[in-house]
């Protein structure tokens, strides 16, 4: 190095820290305008002043030799590589092109050799076997559960709400496929695959809540009717019946809101495409089915909520008592048809 060489018993005399920046900075000099003529570089000769002037030769410091390799050394984590960069196919995903990866690597390559993914590739591969993503589900559940529990005041009600939850999930993905069944016959329309990355599980994280607050929504009225003296099947065919028009008025709101992600095109247009189609999927027959799921979770539950505890009676008020003779006048008129 340049400063244990200042200290080299050839030189007559300490340098000190100025000497050293200066004999840097011009060794800096000749090694970036070397020529082909090596001889005269080494016979080169430059000053150095540490109290008296000193004329050196390069010859004193520098060693040249030819040698052969790349221009570039590319290392990662410190050892030798090479970059590559791979563009999958069209009709096929990242995780695909991994898979084919891995596989052709292990056939191809010796002991001794590995590979690593960069960029957000590396993070998809470590999140594509992780269990981070049941963790959050399974929070997002239990924290839904214990928030009802309080609500309702019961620990068997909340589950007519989580137990409708899993047919929006489903639907989510029973979209997300038909539409990849609908790339691939016109790739023209349908523009591109949609695939189960961090994208589409952010729109089912969402759903969750959407899908829960719609099955709260029916759940809640009919638990308040039950409780000023309707009769369980009344309850739920009541709050079936009251909530449809919000439900519908907020389930189309949700859904015209996420067709601009769907159309989106340009940078990040996968990923906004596949949260609205997750979210539009989900809503559309996760709502379908909390239509006709949650009245018959609640009628179970509360029929067994009853048998442990008896049914926390409220004041009816004058609209429950309008809605209980319209209910009865319906079955009335029923009967008369049959």
């Amino acid at each position: 190095s340049i400063g244990s060489f200042v200290e080299d018993e050839r030189t007559p005399g300490p340098a000190d820290a100025t000497s050293n920046a200066l004999l840097a900075e011009a060794l800096k000099e000749i090694l970036d305008t070397l020529t082909e003529r090596e001889a005269d570089v080494l016979r080169m000769r430059f000053g150095m002043y540490d109290g008296r002037t000193h004329t050196l030769e390069v010859s004193q410091f520098v060693k040249l030799s030819k040698i052969l390799g790349p221009e570039v050394d590319t290392r990662f984590n410190l050892f030798s590589s090479i970059s590559c960069n791979i563009v999958p196919a069209a009709g096929y995903s990242n995780t695909d092109a991994m898979s084919v990866v891995e596989e052709e690597f292990a056939k191809v390559f010796p002991k001794g050799y590995a590979f690593e993914y960069g960029g957000m590739s590396r993070e998809e591969n470590q999140t594509k076997d992780s269990m981070d993503t049941y963790l959050i589900y399974s929070v997002c559940v239990v924290l839904i559960f214990l928030i009802l529990s309080m609500l309702y005041e019961s620990f068997l009600i909340p589950f007519s709400v989580i137990l409708s939850v899993p047919a929006g999930i489903m639907g989510s993905f029973a979209f997300a496929w038909l539409w990849n069944l609908g790339y691939d016959a016109l790739p023209i329309v349908f523009m591109s695959k949609i695939e189960n990355n961090i994208y589409l599980q952010t729109a089912i994280i969402m759903l969750i809540g959407l899908l829960a607050k719609t099955a709260i929504l029916i759940t809640e009225f009919a638990l308040e009717r039950r409780r000023k003296g309707m009769g369980i099947v009344e309850a739920a065919y009541a709050a079936a019946e009251a909530r449809l028009r919000p439900i519908l008025m907020t389930v189309l709101t949700m859904v015209f809101g996420m067709i601009p992600l769907v159309l989106a095109t340009g940078a990040g247009a996968n990923g906004n495409r596949t949260i609205g189609l997750g979210v539009i999927g989900g809503l559309i027959i996760g709502t379908l089915a909390i239509l006709f799921t949650v009245p018959v979770f609640f009628i179970f539950f509360e029929w067994v909520q009853e048998k442990i505890r008896p049914v926390m009676v409220e004041e009816a008020d004058q609209q429950f008592e309008k809605e209980k003779v319209r209910i009865q006048q319906q079955k009335a008129e029923a009967q008369k048809d049959k």
